[in-house]
């Protein structure tokens, strides 16, 4: 079933963005060893001081909840806010199950699999930029180490965001689709 809903999709799209993806790869990849290395200078010690201080003077003693930011659940809603966009929408966009979506909503602390949270963000149609931030907030990040993110960090990028065909696009490169399973 899932090769028939391959063919169903015009070749052309995935013709074109896999020329395109290829362009990315060649891009991303050679970078890994630059992007991946990490520098003791990338933690700035003096603005972490600067914003602990003032969530101590602020309240006379150490409040980590003034230094926190929002959970993934409390941005998403944020977002569905600002969009103007319902539940069931961006449920179904995401291909997410409602009571998942509904306990999820319901449980700000709540952390979804890599893949949901993923889904969610192409649901809500994030750049790359908000995209990023939205995963770093559920513990997990786009891997320039791993071809099935970079391909779905291609498609974030180009400002594609339709599940189904990057799902295709995932299948036809044999890489694991997103969420449910379309076969």
């Amino acid at each position: 079933m899932a090769e028939e809903i391959v063919k169903s999709v015009d070749n052309e799209f995935i013709r074109k963005h896999r020329k395109s993806l290829s362009e990315y790869i060649e891009k991303c990849y050679p970078l890994n060893h630059i992007c991946c290395s990490i520098s003791r200078d990338m933690f700035d010690k003096d603005r972490v001081r600067h914003y602990m201080g003032m969530a101590l003077r602020q309240s006379g003693e150490m409040d980590l909840n003034k230094c926190k930011n929002l959970t993934f659940v409390e941005k998403l809603l944020e977002y569905i806010g600002a969009k103007g966009l319902s539940f069931p929408e961006v449920y179904k966009k995401a291909n997410v199950d409602r009571r998942l979506f509904s306990k999820m909503a319901s449980t700000p602390n709540y952390n979804p699999s890599k893949d949901t949270a993923i889904a969610l963000v192409l649901a809500l149609k994030l750049n790359l930029e908000n995209a990023t931030d939205m995963l770093e907030r559920a513990g997990y990040a786009l891997s320039h180490s791993d071809r099935r993110d970079i391909i779905i960090e291609y498609f974030i990028s180009e400002g594609i965001y339709d599940l189904y065909k990057i799902n295709v696009f995932l299948y036809s490169m044999n890489e694991k689709p997103l969420g449910r399973n379309i076969d």
